[in-house]
Formats: structure tokens, C-alpha cells, sequence
């Protein structure tokens, strides 16, 4: 049995920083940057060989990972080159591809959030020559648009079933080119509106899926509320998770188990924007109080300001924050019994002796976007 730790992921030599974004589902993979100056390189870590950084395309002054297969063996992000953010897929030699443009886009501006268990799907969005619209890319296909739920051509897509069927994502909606909504899409179905949070919200967008594309999970806005983690299923729709006592009205959840029983992403507190998790018997809480309440850790002087991905079984969950020294430093959570019954019964437990980007690669980007598609 794995015991419980707390490890930062180091820092690279020549840089001021690193940043984890996301996590490979066997948890052998973190991926993220390298931080230099205000420029952020894209790298990935492993136990083995800690941080190295991915191969870039020619003319590339900056990017950034986001997304790795279930194995780590494929990766996509972002890179700069010259003017334009373009969308790319990195192999298991760390070469990096630029997926190009859809069929009627522009070069410009592009993103590769999602990739699917086998790293052959990647989802996204790019350019066109009105705005922007959510993709899907296969090898032999290229970039496929996905359309938009309204007539404004805004849509971006965040996530995807570890099949790469499902993705999900959102798009500006019928009645407001100002007001996005979540959506989900198939080939099957097209892209379907997933609402919003109660009849009085007015922006939601979908950030990811369980593994088996059960539960969509993201965020929305309503009034009073600055932003508020949901997670929809087809019987019970859109349902918001609340937030962390103390702090503006906040929650967001990037990251969740295969079956998404647990969930990781930010909160605010007294004393700002930290590090969250949730779970069903506890709610949402901090990282932190977690870690150490449940689990006996000391983080040392530590601040984990995003948890941005979590291991399929739930063992491993990593992020961002600020180490003792005041640096910005990807972080580790390692968690006993790496199946979701003994996490959860973990929980449980501790609930009862107590009574639980993303900044882009052209500048400062939050994961998942704020007020504009991408």
C-alpha cells in the first residue's frame, strides 16, 4: 500500500518556475511548463526523469501542455509561433505536430484541451473566419469543426470520454452572442445544449466527463455568483456543488476520477483562490485541509493555490502553488489505496471524526477560460 506524501515536482535549472496542468490516467505523467520570465515552455515529468521539456515546432517561442493519453505516451497543448497559438499534439519522442486548421478556418488562434485514453482523438478550438469553433482531430480525418448551438460562431471544446466520443465544451447560445452554455457532442447527436445552473444563470460551460461519459462537469454563473462547479447527468441535469465557506461565491473543478466520484480544481477562502476537492459525503473543502486533517501530512509552508488533475484511480493529484520559498512550483498528492472505494472510504472516515489554463501559451491563461470562448 502506498503511503500517503506530499512532494513538489522541482524546479528546472534556468527557469523561475513549473506548473502542472494536467495528469496522465495511470498517474505516471504530469504535464505543464517550465516558467522563464513570463514565457512558459511546455514539459512533461516523470518519476524517472523528473521535468524535461517537449520538442518544438519550428519558430516556437513559447507553449504550453494541457492533456496526455491514458499512458503519457501522447500529449497536447498549445505553442506560440510568430503571431499566431496553434494547436499540438506531442508523440512519445516528445516531437511536437501542429494539427492545422479546419476546413474553412484561418491560422490565428488554436487549442488542444482534451485527448482521448488511446491519445488517437484530440478535441479543442481554432479559428474561423467569423470567431472561433470547437474540434475534433483524428489522424486520418484532420480537424473536424463541431459546429455552434447558435447563430454566433463562438464554441470551444474542453473535454472528452476516454473513448474520445463524448466531448463536451461550450459555445455562445441561442438568445446571446454575451452568454455561453455547455454542451455535449456526439456524432450521433451534434452538438446538444446542456442549459444552465437554475433558471436565473446566465453562463455555464462544460469542462470535462467521466471516463465512461456519464457525468459532465464544469462551471457556471448566475446572479450573486462569481462562478459555481456543476455536474449534469441525464436524469438529474445541471446540479451545482456549492463552494468553500469564507471566501467570493467560487468553485471550479478541472480534474475528475474515472468515475468522477471525486473531483479536483480551485476554491476561495478567507484568504484567496486554493486548491479544492470534492466528493459526495464531504462536499468541497481544501486540498490542504485534506491533506493534512485526513491525511496527517505537513505541507510545510506550502500554498496550493489549483489542483488541476487526478489519476484515474484517485491516488494522485497534482497542481499548482507557491513552495516555501516563494516559488511557483508543480505539486504532488500522493493518496493511500489507489482505488476510488478506499479514497472514498478515506473520505468518509475523516468526514466523520470532523462531522471535503490557465493561462494560454501566448500570456496569463486560466485552463478552462473566463468570459470568452478559449
Amino acid at each position: 500500500m502506498a503511503q500517503a506524501r506530499f512532494v513538489g515536482l522541482g524546479q528546472v535549472a534556468g527557469t523561475n518556475g513549473t506548473e502542472a496542468y494536467g495528469l496522465s490516467a495511470d498517474g505516471s505523467t504530469v504535464v505543464g511548463s517550465f516558467l522563464s520570465g513570463v514565457q512558459r515552455a511546455p514539459a512533461k515529468w516523470t518519476a524517472a526523469d523528473g521535468w524535461t521539456a517537449l520538442g518544438p515546432l519550428p519558430g516556437q517561442s513559447g507553449g504550453v501542455a494541457l492533456s496526455a493519453s491514458a499512458d503519457g505516451s501522447a500529449i497536447v497543448g498549445s505553442a506560440n509561433i510568430a503571431t499566431q497559438v496553434a494547436a499540438v499534439r506531442w508523440s512519445t519522442n516528445a516531437v511536437a505536430e501542429d494539427l492545422g486548421v479546419l476546413p474553412a478556418g484561418v491560422v490565428g488562434l488554436a487549442g488542444a484541451y482534451a485527448i482521448s485514453s488511446e491519445g488517437d482523438i484530440v478535441a479543442g478550438y481554432a479559428s474561423t473566419a467569423g470567431g472561433r469553433e470547437a474540434f475534433r482531430w483524428t489522424e486520418s480525418e484532420g480537424m473536424v469543426g463541431l459546429g455552434h448551438l447558435g447563430d454566433d460562431v463562438l464554441s470551444a471544446a474542453y473535454g472528452m470520454s476516454t473513448d474520445g466520443h463524448l466531448i463536451v465544451g461550450r459555445s455562445s447560445d441561442t438568445t446571446s452572442s454575451t452568454t455561453f452554455e455547455a454542451f455535449r457532442w456526439t456524432a450521433e447527436t451534434g452538438m446538444v445544449g446542456l442549459g444552465q445552473l437554475q433558471s436565473d444563470g446566465f453562463g455555464s460551460s462544460a469542462v470535462g466527463v467521466s471516463g465512461d461519459g456519464n457525468i459532465i462537469f464544469g462551471r457556471a454563473r448566475r446572479p450573486g455568483v462569481h462562478s459555481e462547479a456543476f455536474r449534469w447527468t441525464a436524469d438529474a441535469g445541471m446540479v451545482g456543488i456549492g463552494d468553500i465557506p469564507g471566501g467570493v461565491h467560487w468553485s471550479e473543478m478541472d480534474a475528475v476520477n474515472f468515475d468522477a466520484s471525486i473531483m479536483v480544481g480551485v476554491g476561495s477562502d478567507t484568504i484567496g483562490f486554493v486548491a479544492a476537492i470534492w466528493d459526495e459525503s464531504s462536499g468541497i473543502r481544501t486540498i490542504a485541509s485534506f491533506a493534512e486533517s485526513d491525511l496527517g501530512l505537513d505541507l510545510d509552508g506550502w500554498r496550493l493555490s489549483r489542483a488541476t488533475g487526478i489519476s484515474s484511480d484517485g491516488s494522485r493529484i497534482v497542481g499548482l502553488g507557491v513552495n516555501p520559498s516563494g516559488q511557483e512550483e508543480a505539486w504532488m498528492l500522493v493518496v493511500p489505496e489507489p482505488t476510488t472505494a478506499a479514497f472514498m472510504f478515506l473520505i468518509a472516515a475523516g468526514a466523520t471524526i470532523r462531522r471535503r489554463r490557465v493561462r494560454d501559451a501566448a500570456g496569463t491563461h486560466q485552463r478552462r477560460g473566463s468570459s470568452q470562448v478559449g
